[in-house]
């Protein structure tokens, strides 16, 4: 049977999360939501106002009992929030990840002078800590730290914004997930109406049809124009919420809070951008070529993913992983080595 336009051969995938969790009723969950609070609680009874009196191999001990009190909530984030970016509407997921939302601000708050308290070791604490072979793996989070200490608040006003941005910057990111992933698009292909969902219908970007590819753009964009009044809101909020912390914090500009999260000094990212500038022509003159081979009249948005005439190749799913492997590893072994444990 031939392959149905725009269909990936993936539609009845489905995620098997279940070393994660078997289900959302598994009882895991709610051991893993107890347990994480119980160790937080004794984590921050435990070292809270003592960072900067502990030995190398205190802190190695520290860090260790960290990362068995985060790796299960870790998992139990992901759990829900895959499940959740496929099924939005589904209330007893909603309620997992409110759930989760709430317990992650009441740990996090709990945890927050581990790192401000890192931040305020000496200079030569820092420096005595880097030829000490017990914290090799656990340097750079504590140098970063160091590091970034110069934007951090108070630890009153920090527990204040975990709190806040539950309801606040996170609520409103969830309430642009759910209101967009509800969206439903009709439109008329080969004869037939259909209702499409957002990913199916940005698919047809890949329609061989130009005049499929222009519709169901148009489509796409007129739901969005819609609900201009509820989108534009919620990206104003973020913004506003964003830049009021920014500022808050003393970060010179938007992007420098990025460049510091990412340890990447402002000259190397303009450089990039100066660079990325100069070569924009490389990107005209391929899609110059493109609309010549496609031969369109005007190349626009709804064209750029669109198949070239005349190319039947298709892939196995191991011959694709192969060619992406390889691409990892023409750029790093180390970064190869890591993509390959999860495929």
């Amino acid at each position: 049977m031939a392959k149905k336009e725009n269909s990936f051969g993936a539609e009845k995938i489905i995620w098997d999360l279940s070393d994660l969790f078997t289900s959302l009723t598994d009882p895991q969950i709610k051991k893993v939501m107890t347990t994480s609070l119980k160790k937080a609680t004794e984590f921050e009874k435990k070292y809270k106002t003592k960072v900067d009196t502990l030995s190398a191999i205190q802190l190695k001990t520290a860090y260790m009992s960290l990362e068995e009190l985060l790796m299960p909530l870790y998992k139990l984030s992901q759990y829900s929030s895959l499940r959740y970016s496929v099924e939005t509407q589904n209330e007893e997921i909603k309620q997992l990840v409110g759930k989760i939302d709430d317990l992650e601000s009441e740990i996090s708050n709990k945890l927050l002078f581990f790192d401000l308290e890192l931040g305020n070791l000496s200079k030569k604490t820092i420096t005595d800590f880097k030829s000490n072979g017990e914290l090799e793996n656990y340097y750079y989070s504590i140098l970063r730290s160091y590091q970034t200490a110069q934007f951090n608040l108070a630890e009153a006003e920090e527990k204040v914004i975990n709190i806040k941005d539950v309801t606040g910057m996170n609520g409103y990111q969830k309430l642009y997930s759910e209101l967009t992933a509800s969206f439903r698009f009709k439109i008329k292909l080969d004869g037939k109406t259909k209702e499409l969902t957002g990913p199916e219908i940005r698919n047809l970007r890949l329609h061989k049809d130009p005049k499929v590819r222009a519709k169901a753009m148009k489509i796409f964009f007129e739901k969005y124009k819609e609900n201009k009044i509820v989108v534009t809101h919620i990206l104003n909020h973020i913004f506003k919420d964003f830049n009021t912390e920014r500022k808050l914090r003393g970060y010179e500009s938007p992007i420098s809070v990025r460049n510091i999260s990412n340890n990447l000094p402002e000259n190397v990212i303009e450089m990039l951008h100066e660079v990325t500038t100069k070569s924009n022509k490389l990107v005209q003159k391929y899609y110059k070529i493109k609309k010549k081979l496609l031969n369109l009249a005007t190349m626009t948005l709804a064209d750029i993913y669109a198949p070239l005439p005349n190319v039947e190749t298709s892939f196995t799913y191991d011959e694709a992983k192969k060619i992406v492997l390889d691409g990892f590893y023409a750029f790093d072994t180390e970064f190869g080595d890591i993509a390959k444990k999860n495929v």
